[in-house]
């Protein structure tokens, strides 16, 4: 099983395979295995980026450093293929994998950082709420501003609070991978 993707305009397009041996990672640098027992972790995150949702799975390892493996491929800026039909079953075959291979691994959904990112947007625009509410009760500016800060509001409110939520971190069960962590949905 194999999946291939490029996930930013710094460095080039990484491979990897599911060997036996473990997980086979190759760039233009050379390749390197990554046996399955060494996977301390394997973070899945998602959030909105350039093409839609995208999906990451983050792996720690012991001496072999952080490895990030992406739904989506970097083709220039702005510009992401979807990969998501090789990165699936990738991801779910790996979490199987690894939990076999070191049942002490983490298998860690979401992201205090997105989360915290995310949890600082839904501040802002309750700031932005409060403000509109302040400029109603002292007879508001232009009707065209208000309007469109209401709008603000009602449309990123629900849609901060859903990507805060989303990447609040827990664990899942590396046996039964969610379907919005892995984007399964789409394929």
């Amino acid at each position: 099983m194999q999946h291939s993707a490029r996930i930013s305009l710094i460095g080039g397009e990484t491979s990897w395979e599911l060997s036996r041996q473990g997980l086979v990672s190759g760039n233009e640098q050379g390749s390197v295995i990554i046996p399955y027992a060494d996977i301390r972790s394997l973070r899945l995150i998602t959030f909105a980026g350039a093409g839609g949702t995208q999906a990451r799975a983050i792996l720690t390892t012991s001496g072999h450093g952080k490895h990030k493996i992406g739904s989506h491929h970097y083709v220039s800026l702005g510009n992401f293929e979807d990969r998501s039909a090789t990165y699936t079953p990738f991801v779910r075959e790996l979490a199987h994998r690894v939990a076999d291979a070191n049942p002490r691994s983490l298998f860690i959904a979401g992201s205090f950082g997105l989360w915290l990112g995310w949890g600082i947007v839904c501040f802002l625009v309750l700031a932005l709420a409060v403000l509109v509410v302040v400029a109603v009760l002292e007879d508001a500016p232009p009707l065209f501003g208000l309007i469109g800060a209401v709008v603000l509001v009602v449309t990123a409110g629900p849609l901060a609070m859903r990507w805060a939520i989303r990447n609040l971190p827990k664990p899942f069960d590396p046996n039964s991978v969610p379907d919005d962590l892995i984007l399964a949905d789409r394929n």
